[in-house]
């Protein structure tokens, strides 16, 4: 999905769920929204629909090669430096294997698709026998864990049928012509009504502007996102409560069942996700400092 279609569905979800917050009461105030919103939400069960269609519902960073490739010379890049700083110590200086593994962001980032397979494991094999070694130089055998893990997706999206890929192709092109008409609607229709709200309902007014900015998260935000499904697994639950207690957070799930909490403190967490009658809670989950950990629930 392009980043301003999958930033645009978030958008019209967020617009939507504040739309229907009886906090708010937009239908009371201005009834000549009704009928715009009614399209609006047609616009985000054909998005739904479409997503469905190809069984990969999108949250977040779209599954491209690209962002599998970056992840992995980030992980990457930790693990180097620091066994490139352990073979340059006098007491375990390797001039040879410190020359396998002494690389900057950019060499790595500069590798190709085709050759970053034979790299990642070249280098794997090197640092391996000297990770418990490395605590003090700013790796551990997790980053060496992770680097392995992010591998994996990389070739999984690298190895991929071009039929695969083909059909996520097909998903982002059926879904843009959604996003793209919500857009609209709501700066056609919807947006002029609600200007009529700045005297009288300046609260309103407001609220409905901070949920039409479209966010656009820089890279390295710490996120929690996933969906909130009924016990069938496939059915959403919209507006069910996703909280993280040690933190003291809680947001909504919105029409499609997603939900996202951004900027979130990293640590452990206890995620539960209820709709006032069924619910679930996951075990605790460790929320690494920028990255984005996927969660998905089935309430019962």
């Amino acid at each position: 999905m392009r980043r301003t279609d999958k930033e645009g569905k978030n958008m019209l979800l967020t617009v939507y769920s504040t739309y229907m917050n009886a906090d708010y009461n937009f239908p009371t105030l201005r009834p000549a929204l009704v009928v715009p919103m009614g399209l609006v939400q047609t616009q985000i069960q054909e998005i739904i629909a479409a997503e469905n269609a190809s069984g990969s519902p999108i949250s977040g960073n779209a599954v491209d090669k690209q962002n599998k490739f970056d992840t992995l010379a980030h992980q990457l890049f930790t693990i180097t430096s620091a066994a490139s700083a352990y073979y340059s110590a006098p007491t375990t200086a390797d001039p040879v294997k410190k020359a396998k593994v002494n690389f900057s962001l950019s060499q790595i980032l500069h590798t190709t698709y085709v050759e970053m397979q034979a790299f990642t494991q070249g280098i794997i094999g090197v640092v391996t026998p000297i990770i418990t070694l490395l605590a003090d130089f700013g790796a551990t055998s997790t980053n060496l864990s992770d680097t392995n893990t992010e591998l994996t997706k990389f070739l999984e999206v690298q190895n991929a049928p071009i039929d695969a890929r083909n059909e996520r192709e097909v998903q982002n092109a059926n879904i843009h012509p959604f996003v793209k008409e919500g857009k609209r609607i709501l700066t056609e229709m919807c947006d002029p009504i609600v200007n009529t709200l700045f005297a009288a309902h300046h609260d309103e007014y407001a609220v409905w502007y901070i949920a039409r900015e479209i966010v656009y998260l820089p890279h390295g935000t710490t996120v929690i996102e996933g969906f909130v499904y009924a016990s069938d697994g496939i059915t959403p639950v919209y507006n069910a409560t996703v909280s993280f207690a040690p933190q003291g957070i809680s947001v909504k799930s919105f029409l499609d069942g997603s939900y996202r909490a951004i900027k979130f403190p990293h640590g452990v967490t206890t995620p539960s996700a209820t709709d006032g009658t069924l619910s679930e809670t996951v075990p605790p989950i460790e929320v690494k400092q920028g990255h984005t950990v996927k969660q998905n629930f089935k309430l019962r």
